[in-house]
This record gives structure tokens, C-alpha cells and sequence, in this order.
């Protein structure tokens, strides 16, 4: 499903069940590791992959202090 907006993704999360989300990182509204931690928070067994063709980096270093993440970077 192609949801445009990060609150409009994490309202459709609540409504609908999902095993796995696939986020960008840079998304409207919030960010895809905001929305990443306010799903957590309703669901934290949901596997999440983070695509973006932006670096990121900065973000990512900052992110991951708060939470354990497997990641492959190329």
C-alpha cells in the first residue's frame, strides 16, 4: 500500500494489521524513524525495512543511539 504521509500510515496502521512496513526515511509530517518508534510503541513484534534514496546518514547516527537496528548500508 503507498501511503503518502507518515500520519496517514501510522493512523492506517492502528485501523489494519502488517507484518512487515516498508519505510522511507524521509517522509511528510514525521520522519521514517519517527513513525518507526510510534508504531513500536503499538506494535513492537512488526518488522520494519527503511529504504530512502537520500543519505541520510546523520539521521540514521542520531537514530540509532535510541534503538537496536539490524542495517545494511550501501
Amino acid at each position: 500500500m503507498d501511503l503518502k504521509s507518515s500520519l496517514f500510515a501510522l493512523k492506517n496502521f492502528i485501523s489494519s494489521a502488517y507484518f512487515l512496513l516498508i519505510l522511507d526515511i524521509k517522509m511528510p509530517k514525521m520522519n521514517g524513524f519517527e513513525l518507526y518508534l510510534e508504531i513500536k510503541k503499538i506494535d513492537n513484534k512488526v518488522k520494519v525495512c527503511f529504504l530512502t534514496a537520500l543519505s541520510e546518514f546523520q539521521e540514521y547516527q542520531a537514530f540509532k543511539r535510541e534503538v537496536s537496528l539490524s542495517l545494511a548500508m550501501r
